[in-house]
Parts: structure tokens; C-alpha cells; sequence
């Protein structure tokens, strides 16, 4: 029988459309600076040892249940369940979001570690935070070789609503991290698959938020594929990560980093693209890959 959080993420109370999802979409972000370790933002791997440090931390004040890969049965279940834990399927081949971003960035030599939290899931946000910073504190390896990172500073912010860009005939998207998405054909334009992507996360995203989505999928996917694109990408030469759930196996991180220019009938697309810049777009989202940022051409 599902656990309660299980019950409620897959039976979500209400839909929405794209412009209501944005207007109600509900995140923070916890920020937490790590003084001199701002070379490993550059380190493609990093992300994937936060996680790792994360993970070990909150199992200290999870349940048997959850550790062991179960649904924690204490009320509310612990962090480990609702962080880690997969809750089922949006769809038979689409699995529910895990509710959280991590990204990397540096800053004047110091490491800035982003966790970003979705939806009811922030109701777990303090130990989630907390577990964080003991996670660099005591689990990440410093610049140096020794054990831990110095943390300076950390600091919270609550963000209810996106922003749609105004409606323009033309913009571009900014990938700050690679892309990694699966075309049919290489020489295929970006844009479709790219909306496909999206579409897929963010409605396994929306469970987070008590919602499905009513939208027209077709129909967005023909006005993807009726833009003018041009892209100006680079190849990334890729790493590969463990996976702790699949039992050490490697997987291979890839992608492209660069620009997509577009031009046509944007504004039926700019919900969705306004509530990726917040979840991030194609393979190994969770972990910073596709991170972009919407700017107009």
C-alpha cells in the first residue's frame, strides 16, 4: 500500500494550466558558502560528491525503513524518503521528480553550494539545509586534500510565483551547465526535443506542488517545432558518476554548453521555459546539468 507522501504526490487535487503553474510555482533556495574551495565548481564530478555527502548525512536521522530503501513510516516521514527515495510514476515511463536541484558555483575564490527544494517538499527544508552543511562540513574533500570544506555563511530564500518573460518575437537560451538531451536524429532542430524535455520534468516536478497539468502537448510541440532556431553549442568531453541505486554502476555525464537563439510564436511556450529556468532541462537535471537562463535576442 503507498506511504502517505506516496499517496499524496501521486494524486495531486487539482490541474493547471502552465501560466497558473508558474503563477503558483513554490521553491527555495539554500545557499551555502564554502570559503576557498571555488575550484570545485569547475569540477564536473562535484556535484555528484554533495549529493553523495547529502545522502549520507540525512540517513544519520532517518528510519530503518528509509535507509534500508523503504517508506519511512514515521509521521511526517523522515528527509532521506522525500529527497532520495523514488515515490512512483507520473506515467508508466515517467517517474515522479526527485524535488530538489544542487548546483555549484564560485565566487571570489569561495564555493557557493545552491540546494533548490520544490513544493511541499520545502516543509523539509530546514534538514535539509542543516544536513548540508554538515554533508561539505565533514564529506567533501577541500581543494587541498584535506577533509571538509569551511563553511562561512549560509543563507535561505523563499520564492512563491515565477515571472513570465514578456511576450518578444525573439530570445534566446543561455545554458549555463550542458545540455544533454536525446534526439531522434543528431541533425534534428533542438527546440522540439528540448520542449519535450521540459515537459516532462516539469510535470513529474508539479506533483511537488499538489498539481497535475492541462495542456495541450501536441499542440505545443508543433509550435516548437514551427520556431526559427540557430544554436551555438560546444561539445562537452563528458565524465562519467556512480549510482549508488544502481550499485556503483558508472554512467556517463555529456552535453553541450552554448546558446539557442529562437525566433517565431514564443509566447504560448514562455510558462514552460520560465519554470525550467528554475528545474533545469534534459539528462542529470538534479545534479546542474541544463541550467539556463532566459534573455531576450
Amino acid at each position: 500500500m503507498p506511504s502517505p507522501l506516496e499517496q499524496r504526490v501521486r494524486s495531486p487535487y487539482r490541474q493547471l494550466t502552465l501560466s497558473e503553474l508558474a503563477g503558483q510555482w513554490f521553491h527555495a533556495l539554500v545557499a551555502v558558502r564554502a570559503s576557498g574551495a571555488g575550484v570545485l565548481a569547475h569540477n564536473p564530478r562535484a556535484p555528484g560528491w554533495v549529493r553523495g555527502a547529502l545522502g549520507e548525512q540525512l540517513k544519520q536521522t532517518a528510519s530503518a525503513e528509509a535507509i534500508a530503501g523503504q517508506p519511512c513510516p514515521w509521521q511526517p516521514p523522515c528527509s532521506l524518503d522525500v529527497f532520495f527515495r523514488s515515490q512512483g510514476h507520473v506515467t508508466p515511463g515517467l517517474e515522479i521528480a526527485k524535488p530538489y536541484t544542487v548546483g555549484l558555483a564560485a565566487d571570489d575564490g569561495d564555493l557557493i553550494v545552491e540546494l533548490r527544494v520544490f513544493g511541499f517538499a520545502t516543509d523539509w527544508l530546514e534538514s535539509a539545509a542543516d544536513a548540508l552543511v554538515r554533508a561539505l562540513r565533514q564529506g567533501i574533500r577541500a581543494p587541498d586534500g584535506s577533509q571538509g570544506l569551511t563553511v562561512a555563511d549560509r543563507q535561505t530564500q523563499v520564492f512563491e510565483g515565477l515571472e513570465i518573460p514578456p511576450a518578444a518575437p525573439r530570445l534566446a537560451l543561455e545554458f549555463q551547465t550542458p545540455l544533454a538531451l536525446r534526439r531522434d536524429e543528431p541533425s534534428a532542430p533542438l527546440m522540439p526535443s528540448l520542449i519535450a524535455s521540459l515537459g516532462n520534468r516539469v510535470s513529474a516536478l508539479a506533483r511537488w506542488q499538489d498539481a497535475a497539468i492541462a495542456a495541450d502537448w501536441p499542440a505545443i510541440k508543433a509550435t516548437a517545432q514551427a520556431l526559427a532556431s540557430h544554436e551555438q553549442f560546444e561539445p562537452y568531453a563528458g565524465h562519467d558518476r556512480s549510482s549508488a541505486r544502481q550499485q556503483g554502476r558508472r554512467i556517463p555525464v555529456e552535453g553541450q554548453r552554448g546558446t539557442l537563439r529562437l525566433a517565431g510564436d514564443l509566447e504560448p511556450l514562455l510558462p514552460l521555459l520560465a519554470i525550467g529556468q528554475t528545474c533545469h532541462a534534459g539528462s542529470h537535471a538534479a545534479l546542474g546539468q541544463g541550467r539556463y537562463r532566459i534573455a531576450v535576442d
